[in-house]
């Protein structure tokens, strides 16, 4: 390990847990971090399929080099690997809040699943936080770094509220006539967060129906 501007560095011997590694290393190699006190990651890969690589993540602290672990959102590890698949060229990006995102293609569902893990420096893990699918066309990374289960949180929130997400003026037990006031330009449909919410003009109230396990 040689710190940059140092004459001098430090060897060590680190298990990468890997049969091969993928060369050359030009993409995934250094992940760079969105917060101050949060370390860049390395990320060293071998092959894993024709979608994928599986990508093992390390950390350099106090100069040493050291490799994080994968859990789920109780704690407990994900696999007997310490690493993860990721699609190559844009396959991992760290946001703000230390969270790292894996994308890749998932054959199962023919869509690219997204997860997003939250780093946990002095436990040296990447707990699992959250996770989005987008469909095999829209192979872009999503301009919100929330997920599925932070878009049911958010719809259970304004449920309990007895508000409409994204619509806090539309509120439970409105009548039809009160919701068109609201809304001024509403006719029978509204396209609201790319869905189409309707209200049937007949009706004397709108109701919001919400279930979460």
């Amino acid at each position: 390990m040689l710190k940059k501007g140092d004459s001098y560095g430090t060897v060590q011997s680190a298990d990468l847990d890997l049969h091969s590694i993928t060369l050359p290393q030009t993409w995934h190699y250094t992940i760079k971090s969105k917060d101050t006190g949060t370390p860049d990651m390395l990320i060293i890969t071998e092959w894993g399929s024709s979608n994928f690589n599986l990508a093992k993540p390390f950390i350099i602290r106090s100069g040493i080099l050291q490799s994080l672990k994968f859990v789920d959102n109780k704690g407990k590890k994900l696999t007997d690997f310490d690493f993860y698949p990721a699609g190559r060229d844009d396959g991992i990006r760290m946001l703000s809040g230390s969270r790292v995102q894996f994308k890749f293609y998932n054959n199962t569902v023919f869509k690219y699943e997204i997860e997003t893990f939250k780093l946990n420096i002095s436990k040296l893990e990447l707990r699992l936080s959250d996770t989005r699918y987008v469909n095999f066309n829209q192979p872009n990374w999503p301009n919100s770094g929330i997920g599925d289960r932070a878009y049911l949180e958010n719809l259970k929130t304004s449920a309990m509220k007895g508000t409409l997400l994204n619509q806090p003026n539309i509120k439970l037990g409105m009548t039809h006539k009160s919701l068109l006031n609201t809304l001024k330009k509403l006719n029978s449909e509204r396209t609201a967060n790319g869905e189409h919410i309707t209200f049937i003009r007949n009706t004397r109230s709108v109701l919001i129906l919400t279930y979460m396990n």
